[in-house]
């Protein structure tokens, strides 16, 4: 699936409207028939007595390059504000992740502070007594955590 962000939604539709508008710009010839019947083409006929070239109306050039640079601008706005909120939320979501550390590394540091003994599940399943150099490598890593993800 393709999710296009709002800025691109923009441009595209602004290519659009530009490929759209290009050959509203052509030339459009007039011509009468033998049988009197006017027509309307934007090349000229090949053997048309009553042949006229109609001119066709045309934005001026200064409004056009100031639409263009309206239209380039409000683009632009759109990508800035699409990339704030990006930042914004990541920004939300990793003070979120330090609080979660945070109350993580204090929690682990309460108990391992606490004289109790602590049981740790081994790799086969059973249940053992933490050793008390175990509990120094996890309470010293408990304490850098703390020291990086705790604001205080």
């Amino acid at each position: 699936m393709h999710h296009r962000t709002a800025g691109q939604r923009a441009l595209l539709l602004a290519l659009t409207f530009a490929a759209v508008s290009f050959p509203a710009l052509a030339q459009v010839y007039r011509w009468t028939d033998d049988q009197g019947i006017t027509h309307f083409s934007q090349t000229p006929p090949v053997e048309a007595a009553n042949r006229e070239r109609v001119e066709t109306l045309a934005p001026p050039k200064s409004s056009e390059a100031e639409a263009w640079q309206e239209l380039n601008s409000q683009v632009k706005e759109m990508q800035d504000r699409e990339d704030i909120l990006k930042e914004n939320a990541l920004a939300e979501k990793e003070q979120q992740d330090r609080e979660r550390n945070c109350a993580t590394a204090k929690r682990t540091i309460s108990q391992l502070d606490n004289e109790e003994p602590l049981r740790i599940r081994g790799a086969d399943g059973t249940r053992r007594k933490l050793t008390d150099t175990e509990r120094a490598a996890h309470l010293e890593k408990a304490r850098l955590m703390e020291e990086r993800y705790c604001e205080e």
